[in-house]
């Protein structure tokens, strides 16, 4: 759930309004998505001007595709990561490239 106080507002995971099992399980998760999430940005911004595609970052964390993603998403919407052109995947399609848009590191 948002934190209130915090420099960026941690995204909210869906729940159900009605549903009190719900609400809790959202709770719950957040725990872990803010893990997560502090997983996948550590990796992106670790590797300065160069990034991460998707496929890369899943490899690097070890982390399920459908945990890697969602958490990549949420940093991309709070603005603390930015598209840095596209590289190709292991299978030879065009992949986004991710990376920390620190100033004082030069883009390869």
């Amino acid at each position: 759930m948002k934190r209130a106080g915090t420099r960026y507002a941690q995204p909210e995971l869906p729940f159900v309004k009605t549903s009190d099992t719900s609400v809790r399980a959202a709770e719950l998760a957040e725990t872990f998505a803010s893990a997560a999430r502090a997983t996948v940005f550590l990796a992106i911004a670790g590797h300065h001007g160069h990034g991460l595609t998707d496929e890369e970052g899943i490899e690097e964390t070890e982390m399920s595709p459908n945990t890697y993603r969602p958490r990549r998403v949420e940093l991309a919407r709070a603005g603390l990561i930015a598209k840095h052109g596209e590289r190709p995947t292991v299978s030879g399609c065009k992949a986004d490239v991710w990376w920390f848009p620190d100033p004082e590191v030069p883009r390869e």
